[in-house]
């Protein structure tokens, strides 16, 4: 799988900056796994059943990386926030 194009939604953004200094760290790790292959088996990536098109990620048991593919080399990183609020 070729490397993939990142974007970073607004909402993203916003959520990002709200997380501490060593959540930002484990996700851009996280990012960087994505960047490879998004399907990998340490992100634990499924569907996110309510918004079709849309995958879930894990960063670690409490965060979340939502995001989808604009196409088959790019996707989008719509939201990053707790499991229990996405």
């Amino acid at each position: 799988m070729p490397q993939l194009k990142i974007t970073f939604s607004p909402k993203f953004k916003r959520n990002y900056k709200k997380m501490t200094s060593q959540e930002q760290g484990m996700i851009k790790a996280t990012i960087e796994k994505m960047v490879l292959n998004p399907f990998e088996s340490g992100l634990k990536t499924k569907k996110y059943n309510s918004r079709p098109g849309t995958f879930e990620s894990r960063v670690n048991i409490k965060i979340r990386i939502l995001w989808r593919f604009t196409d088959k080399n790019e996707i989008i990183l719509d939201e990053v926030g707790y499991h229990d609020i996405l």
